[in-house]
């Protein structure tokens, strides 16, 4: 992405060299997996600052999104308006509740959103309803053997609710994806040193240094140790017409 959309589309939170390596690595992982074209229709379930939304629409492929927010919703489409793109289309909706019809997507992106629903099963269905046999998802989920879950830990002894509603073991989400007809082709962790880090990465020096160290973590250790998260690649199977 160039400076300027960085800036219009990107969370402050990845303004700082190291946030912003952090956001390249998730999108080059979400790109690699979702593999949008020209033709393709993608819905974006959780579309945040439209930060992803963007880098798939700029392969030529058709996005529409949604938030449950309906204020992210207006300055999402406000900020791509922005920059010249008057095409984005997004709606308010609830992932537990999506808004359009069987079968009308072929790809769902997912990112960084089913660790705030309550009903976690309900929005699965929801994407696999939504999804055509064949298409594809790519899902983040929280990973419970994180650094995000001893801060959670931290806000719950001073008495604060904790950010994250559920955190994920892989073997209990790849156990319900396959449940729902999916087929996990691979997946990817996120980053595995707490973010904090990357974010006070200001310098040549300091960010090489760290993505040396997260280059080792990600060799050294298993897929799911210490990563705040972890991205799924699925397709959802065909479904083999009964005769009768």
């Amino acid at each position: 992405m160039s400076t300027q959309i960085s800036t219009r589309l990107n969370s402050p939170i990845f303004v700082s060299p190291g946030g912003k390596s952090i956001s390249d690595r998730e999108i080059d992982i979400v790109m690699n997996y979702l593999k949008p074209s020209s033709g393709m229709r993608i819905l974006d379930a959780g579309i945040g600052t439209g930060r992803i939304a963007y880098a798939v629409k700029d392969k030529g492929a058709e996005v529409i999104g949604f938030d449950l927010e309906v204020k992210q919703v207006t300055k999402t489409t406000s900020d791509f308006k922005s920059i010249g793109d008057d095409s984005f289309e997004a709606v308010a909706a609830d992932i537990q509740f999506i808004p359009f019809a069987d079968a009308s997507f072929d790809a769902v992106l997912c990112f960084r959103v089913l660790k705030y629903v309550p009903d976690y099963h309900l929005a699965l269905t929801e994407l696999h309803r939504v999804l055509k046999p064949g298409g594809r998802l790519v899902l983040e989920i929280s990973n419970l053997y994180s650094w995000e879950v001893l801060l959670d830990a931290v806000r719950r002894l001073r008495g604060l609710p904790p950010v994250v509603r559920h955190y994920f073991v892989m073997k209990r989400i790849m156990g319900l994806l396959e449940q729902q007809n999916f087929v996990i082709i691979n997946s990817a962790p996120t980053y595995k040193i707490p973010f904090i880090f990357w974010r006070l990465s200001k310098n040549s020096f300091s960010l090489n240094m760290l993505l040396w160290f997260h280059g080792l973590l990600l060799k050294a250790t298993p897929k799911d140790w210490l990563s705040r998260g972890i991205i799924f690649n699925c397709i959802l199977k065909k479904q083999i017409r009964q005769e009768h």
